[in-house]
């Protein structure tokens, strides 16, 4: 196994940096069981969503890059690669959870999930994945279950198009993208989603 150690590096940072560590004071958290009627907007203006999702490409892509099989590797050494990457994408998931600044919460990595599913699965997989994914934690109101539905839907999309019980390069994955929906329920915790604060409003003074 060969490594690009400046590649691997910047994965490293991109992929293990909670997304907890850029919520100050203007960021508020709320429960994925909850209603949701006026807080999309709100979700959707926080930066570090669309930050985490660019981050999560990009660091899978260097991830990908970075590490390579030996010319010749044979055996178990030739699935190293895929050993490591899926380890570290698992880590990078399990951060990116169990990292909240709410208490007794774990984050919501929706946006970090779709950015990894993007670059480290075929977009024959990925694509109806995360549509599957969609529909059914919308039509359902189980929001938590976006993570398992897009893994295994991901996982069954590729096995039929690459015509392969379970691909191996799926498989790490597909763990990465579960860890955020079972760790809440192993460990009693809510799912939360962060938000940008409702801005107060200000007070017209009376006239006199």
């Amino acid at each position: 196994m060969s490594i690009d150690w400046l590649k691997f590096l910047g994965a490293l940072a991109l992929l293990l940096t909670p997304s907890a560590v850029f919520h100050g004071r203007g960021v508020h958290h709320r429960d994925l069981t909850r209603d949701w009627n006026g807080y999309w907007g709100r979700t959707l203006k926080l930066w570090t969503h669309g930050f985490d999702l660019i981050r999560a490409f990009a660091g899978g892509w260097l991830l990908m890059q970075a590490i390579s099989s030996a010319p010749g590797a044979q055996g178990f050494v030739k699935y190293l690669p895929l050993a490591l990457r899926g380890l570290i994408v698992c880590g990078a998931t399990l951060l990116q959870t169990v990292v909240c600044k709410e208490r007794d919460a774990m984050n919501a990595p929706i946006a970090f999930a779709i950015g990894l599913s993007l670059i480290l699965l075929p977009i024959h997989a990925s694509g109806p994945g995360l549509i599957v994914a969609f529909l059914f934690a919308y039509g359902t109101h189980l929001r938590a279950a976006f993570f398992p539905v897009l893994a295994i839907s991901s996982a069954g999309f590729g096995a039929l198009f690459l015509e392969k019980k379970l691909p191996w390069d799926l498989a790490g994955v597909g763990a990465a993208l579960i860890l955020p929906g079972l760790l809440p329920v192993l460990f009693s915790r809510h799912l939360v989603c962060p938000h940008v604060a409702r801005q107060p409003s200000a007070t017209v003074p009376p006239p006199r």
